[in-house]
């Protein structure tokens, strides 16, 4: 399987400009980026995305002013670049999903990644009318059984998100042997690339990743360092992980 590296960074943090440079210089390296839109109780979120998100919730950063960032980080990458919005269900409820579905098609977003949207709860979003393009990315997990990953694994598209602990984001990385064994059993099941998040905060942690994994998606990391040193250290952060 071809490897699938990924990213994570908020829209629009610490602002516009900043952004868009931090997304086109990590699409230097990685193959896909999750665009983080902002939303009141991200419960599958640390501190450092909670603040961040909280930050462009206070000046009342929307989904319109992330998408416009996203049209120019999109004519400023190579057309093989992925880009994936990443949010929580009340967030796609609230929008109009006809002209999300055009912007969508339009600017190459691929998919939608919504930790609060368990497999089992997908059906759930086929009245609302999203374009049958834009892929529900499938979550697991190391609660899932065999038989959900055998399910799960045969309805996947683009790409499988394995999350690699029990908690939130920006916790210390550790794959226990039941979790590899699952992310092995995962990939022997998948037509798709499985890719392993949550945790992953150095060149280090990626590695062991990619020991069992298709890919690794790293975000947590990426805004620390964009928090204490700005562009240059997330610059020197991101060359330094491959």
């Amino acid at each position: 399987m071809k490897k699938y590296n990924g990213f994570y960074l908020m829209g629009n943090y610490p602002d516009k400009d900043t952004f868009i440079k931090t997304a086109v210089k990590g699409l230097e390296h990685f193959d896909f980026l999750e665009v983080g839109i902002p939303f009141s109780d991200p419960n599958a979120d640390g501190d450092v995305i909670s603040d961040a998100a909280q930050t462009l919730l206070d000046r009342n950063c929307t989904f319109s002013d992330i998408s416009e960032s996203i049209k120019t980080i999109r004519k400023s990458i190579p057309v093989e670049k992925d880009i994936y919005i990443m949010t929580y269900a009340n967030i796609i409820y609230n929008m109009e999903i006809p002209a999300f579905n055009t912007f969508c098609k339009e600017n190459g977003v691929k998919g939608l990644i919504l930790p609060d949207v368990p497999f089992c709860e997908k059906e759930f979003f086929a009245p609302l009318g999203l374009d049958p393009q834009i892929k529900l990315i499938n979550f697991m997990t190391p609660e899932s059984t065999t038989e959900s990953i055998d399910v799960a694994a045969e309805a996947s598209e683009n790409f499988i998100y394995f999350v690699s602990m029990r908690g939130i984001t920006g916790t210390d990385f550790n794959l226990d042997k039941e979790t590899m064994e699952k992310i092995d059993y995962a990939k022997s099941r998948s037509k798709v690339p499985v890719v392993t998040g949550f945790g992953i905060k150095s060149k280090d942690s990626a590695a062991k990743a990619m020991e069992h994994s298709d890919g690794f998606i790293i975000g947590t990391a990426l805004i620390e360092a964009l928090n204490t040193g700005g562009y240059e250290k997330y610059a020197e952060f991101v060359d330094g992980l491959f």
